[in-house]
């Protein structure tokens, strides 16, 4: 009797250690930066940074004068991003799939300079020397397919590669102080100006500025298992720019 009572509950246990854990939640908080990739969110950026720069030009200048002015742009960024994902492995543990969430914000302090000669007729009228400096700043909600394969797995620590297509969508506001030296046979004249726009306001105005940036995603990450079903998460990913963060798991 004790001998059937005994597989019986081997038998459970089997049973109940091949059923779970099964789905895998995370929640973890990080960093996110463009550097050191020209990424779709920074190439987006600069088509927006130069159209506000051209609508500085037009604010300052008479219509005749107008030209197209191409800016010299510098760009940095710094940004902070809460997440959430999902995880299904498939049955030998090595593969799964997921989604993941992302609740960010995003700062791209940049410069602008520009020097231009106005010609009119094949005949130089005005040298413009023109400098800017502001803000693209980007809020909102971005989501993310997954996969992912665990390269090394034992009891306590994983490291797995992971890869998918992110989507994010391209809203916020964008900031700039101008400054504006126009030179002409009849002498020299300075002039400065704020523009603060939404970026929906500028899509308005330019049809090639997106809504949505898609990009593929590219990652690893480590784990490292301090509970039976709780894990702490180190990721670094590529996507919009480097994704960078800490996060806990628990498997269910």
């Amino acid at each position: 009797m004790r001998e059937i009572t005994a597989g019986i509950a081997m038998a459970l246990s089997a049973a109940a250690a091949e059923a779970a854990p099964a789905v895998e939640i995370r929640l973890g908080f990080g960093g996110w930066t463009l550097a050191p990739f020209h990424s779709p969110v920074e190439s987006r950026s600069e088509d927006v940074i130069q159209d506000q720069y051209e609508a500085l030009l037009k604010s300052a200048l008479p219509d005749w004068a107008v030209t197209p002015v191409h800016a010299d742009i510098e760009l940095s960024s710094s940004g902070r991003t809460l997440y959430a994902e999902a995880w299904l492995p498939l049955k030998n543990g090595r593969f799964a799939f997921g989604i993941r969430g992302d609740l960010f914000s995003f700062r791209i302090p940049f410069t602008a300079t520009a020097h231009e000669t106005l010609v009119i007729g094949g005949l130089p009228l005005a040298e413009l020397w023109g400098s800017a400096s502001g803000t693209v700043a980007l809020e909102g909600f971005g989501v993310s397919l997954l996969g992912r394969w665990s390269a090394v797995s034992t009891r306590i620590f994983d490291l797995a590669v992971r890869t998918g297509v992110s989507v994010l969508p391209f809203r916020g506001r964008v900031k700039t102080a101008g400054t504006l030296r126009i030179e002409t046979i009849l002498g020299e004249e300075t002039v400065s100006d704020d523009l603060d726009q939404s970026i929906a306001e500028l899509r308005a105005e330019d049809k090639d500025i997106p809504e949505v940036v898609f990009a593929p995603v590219l990652g690893f990450e480590a784990g490292l298992r301090f509970l039976p079903r709780w894990r702490l998460i180190a990721l670094v990913s590529i996507s919009q720019g480097t994704f960078y963060s800490l996060g806990i798991a628990a498997s269910f």
